[in-house]
């Protein structure tokens, strides 16, 4: 028996398909391990999943780091690294099939990035492999605007600015001036209760589909009121079938309607919760409906199942969708948050309360679902030693 070097051993593995690998002609990279443990009881499929941090190497080279090209990109047009990719194979040579950079740091090689991966596994991490390092590349690699959401989604807004990252680029229209603060993630839009909204005015949507509402709230305990979180149709009615949630109500009380038709208490569409206690803190709220004729209508708070029902119906509003408030001040008046929002998204399927899950898990603590790796340079790989003929 001899035992062979590592090269040896690589290369003769490597024989039956004919060549040893090519690399993409990156540097190096950082292996983002998702947690399988934090994303539920099931794989979920298209996840966009957040990355962040600071990074010394993807600093641009002028400040220290691997990244050679900067170029402009995103809604926000921001700088982005244009030779910093993410990845399926630890050779770079397979980038994954989009990422949206909301905000990068070319000094310091901080980033806030949204990648979509095929399958968030159950049972085994997910590798993303973040690559830097490559001066041939020029251009923005991750792809067109919405690249990193699945089909399903039909509108995301980070709300640092109006802009909608989907693919269907609805952008909002502010009124009265909503404010920037701190979010959640980054940068949420602050709501006055008083006249603050912000529109999508040509937000399709025909108010059969099955639904799926996400987005973090901040109502401090002090500022609860008559208002709604969202609307999706503009309307004078009080009661038409709505679309539209209040977190919370004056009674601290959360109200989920999708269909409801103010007819009493016999009215199908409407899910309720106490949001006493999720007052005066950042809370993800998740609201799903099966729509027309379907099985399922819920509240999920933080990633958990609060309630649900076993029906659903559909909601007769179709388009024009307002976050922070509800379209027509005559009714309930003022009708307006008085408080903050971040990374409002809807889809027309029901996510899985996995995918719920670790969504909650993923974006309240990005370093934990997806902790960092140590950088390692590409041409270092090797087989490890051990290998006996």
């Amino acid at each position: 028996m001899r035992l062979f070097s590592r090269f040896t051993v690589f290369a003769a593995s490597l024989l039956a398909i004919g060549s040893l690998p090519a690399y993409a002609g990156y540097n190096g990279f950082r292996l983002f391990s998702l947690n399988h443990t934090l994303a539920g009881t099931a794989d979920s499929t298209n996840f966009t999943v957040l990355l962040s941090g600071t990074f010394a190497e993807f600093a641009t080279t002028a400040n220290g780091g691997k990244v050679h090209n900067t170029v402009t990109c995103g809604i926000y047009s921001i700088t982005c690294p244009a030779d910093l990719i993410f990845a399926s194979d630890i050779f770079c040579k397979t980038p994954l099939a989009g990422w949206e950079f909301e905000e990068y740091t070319a000094t310091t090689g901080q980033m806030i990035v949204w990648v979509i991966v095929p399958t968030l596994s159950h049972t085994v991490d997910t590798a993303v492999y973040a690559c830097a390092g490559n001066a041939a590349v020029t251009t923005f690699q991750g792809g067109a605007l919405g690249a990193a959401y699945d089909s399903n989604t039909k509108c995301v807004y980070h709300l640092q600015a109006q802009d909608d990252s989907s693919s269907g680029a609805n952008n909002l229209t502010p009124h009265s001036s909503p404010t920037q603060v701190t979010g959640e993630i980054y940068g949420a839009a602050g709501f006055n209760g008083t006249n603050q909204t912000a529109e999508a005015s040509t937000f399709p949507w025909t108010g059969l589909s099955a639904v799926t509402v996400s987005f973090w709230n901040y109502v401090a305990s002090a500022n609860v009121q008559v208002s709604w979180a969202f609307t999706v149709g503009n309307t004078a009615a009080i009661n038409n079938a709505r679309f539209t949630a209040s977190v919370p109500w004056s009674d601290s009380i959360l109200y989920w309607d999708y269909g409801y038709n103010g007819s009493g208490s016999s009215s199908t569409g409407r899910l309720t919760t106490s949001y006493a206690s999720y007052l005066s803190a950042w809370t993800e709220v998740t609201l799903v409906s099966s729509g027309s004729g379907g099985t399922l209508q819920a509240i999920y708070l933080n990633g958990a199942l609060i309630t649900s029902a076993a029906t659903s119906v559909a909601s007769v509003s179709t388009g024009d969708l307002y976050i922070g408030g509800y379209p027509n001040a005559t009714y309930y008046g003022p009708p307006y948050e008085n408080g903050k929002i971040d990374e409002f998204r809807i889809a027309n399927v029901v996510r899985s309360a996995s995918w719920i899950l670790a969504e909650y898990k993923n974006q309240s603590s990005p370093s934990t679902f997806a902790p960092a790796g140590a950088y390692t340079l590409v041409s270092a790989i090797t087989v490890p030693q051990g290998f006996i003929f």
